[in-house]
């Protein structure tokens, strides 16, 4: 998906979890990639890439434990998060944010946020506790991922390269 991203023209994408609070290029891997497949055996799809080639789309990491979607989404019928107090969720989040204040000079805390389970009543009231706590840190600056894409292609946001290392 990753040269097609970069096919047409796509800055950024979202759906990696290679790092939780460091931006870096997306790695394509186009050039050896298997198809999941579970009418062959696992020796067939399940390869670790060979090289890692950064590409020109830029990952905004994602972060299960950062989505308002799995804890707060139930799905009628399943057993499901769904109803998850939101003072727990609140907690992880927080302590999510302490930790990559504590530990990077800089680094993105990017929460995916769905209208369908963020935008009740009690969720929205989490979201608005979240920013006044995180606005009392010094040199917090809230921006959208587009803004987040353009600060690190222009060398304003650090991140890390797909190697491991830090870019700087």
């Amino acid at each position: 998906m990753i040269s097609q991203l970069e096919e047409f023209g796509i800055l950024y994408d979202h759906s990696f979890m290679y790092h939780d609070f460091q931006m870096h290029y997306a790695p394509d891997c186009s050039h050896d990639w298997v198809e999941t497949n579970h009418s062959h055996s696992a020796e067939y799809w399940m390869k670790p890439m060979s090289a890692i080639k950064p590409s020109k789309v830029i990952e905004i990491p994602a972060n299960w434990h950062l989505d308002d979607w799995p804890p707060f989404q139930p799905i009628p019928g399943r057993p499901t998060h769904g109803f998850v107090d939101v003072e727990a969720i609140e907690r992880l989040w927080l302590q999510q944010f302490d930790f990559a204040y504590r530990e990077y000079e800089e680094f993105v805390f990017p929460i995916s946020i769905h209208p369908q389970v963020s935008g009740k009543p009690h969720v929205v009231l989490l979201h608005e506790r979240m920013i006044e706590y995180i606005n009392k840190h010094e040199g917090v600056e809230w921006m959208t991922m587009g803004e987040m894409a353009k600060e690190f292609l222009e060398g304003r946001i650090g991140g890390v390269n797909v190697e491991g290392g830090v870019d700087t």
